[in-house]
């Protein structure tokens, strides 16, 4: 698995602190740190903060959801994913159906 090569790079979503601060003001987790501190954490671990891009942001906006995922997180997510041509790591298997020829 790329993510156990010590040679890959990671990337983290920059969606994934918005996802994270949202379950933290509706009282879904508690970190006992900001977000801000999470997100200098990450960065200082060697991980990548992936950007927000136009491309992405274009395929959102045209992306059709399938199996329920209307969440706009996963959404962007997939499209990230298949812009940069990424593998993506995720424990919600169903989104693998967005990378798999449904004709």
């Amino acid at each position: 698995m790329a993510i156990e090569n010590e040679q890959s790079q990671i990337f983290v979503s920059e969606i994934s602190f918005f996802e994270i601060a949202t379950l933290i003001r509706l009282k879904k987790i508690d970190l006992g740190i900001t977000i801000s501190v999470l997100y200098h954490l990450v960065e200082q671990s060697g991980f990548k903060i992936l950007k927000f891009r136009a491309e992405e942001l274009d395929m959102l906006s045209t992306i059709m959801p399938i199996k329920g995922h209307k969440d706009p997180v996963y959404l962007y997510l997939i499209c990230q994913t298949v812009i940069n041509q990424f593998q993506i790591v995720a424990n919600d298997r169903s989104i693998l159906n967005y990378f798999v020829d449904n004709e």
